[in-house]
């Protein structure tokens, strides 16, 4: 059995599911803000200036880690949108 999906239809399946990825990992990102009561790059100036709290060191990596895939994400939002063809791949 053959499925007919138009190339629209993929864009907004990937569109969507990056969308989903995005809105988790922006979850994420508050719920770092809210524990410090701080942005990320003032709880990281704050961590690299005081000694070792490895709490604070491994959330610092954590949250580090969500701020680059959150860009990540979005770009690939953008070059979803900019997309004039598909790749079907196995």
């Amino acid at each position: 059995m053959k499925l007919k999906v138009s190339f629209e239809e993929i864009k907004l399946l990937a569109k969507l599911r990056t969308l989903y990825e995005l809105d988790s990992v922006n979850s994420k990102l508050e719920q770092y803000e809210k524990k410090y009561g701080k942005t990320f790059e003032e709880f990281k100036r704050e961590v690299e200036q005081t000694s070792e709290e490895f709490e604070k060191w491994d959330d610092l990596i954590e949250w580090e880690a969500l701020v680059e895939y959150r860009e990540i994400l979005k770009k690939k939002l953008e070059e979803i949108d900019d997309a004039t063809d598909v790749e079907i791949i196995r």
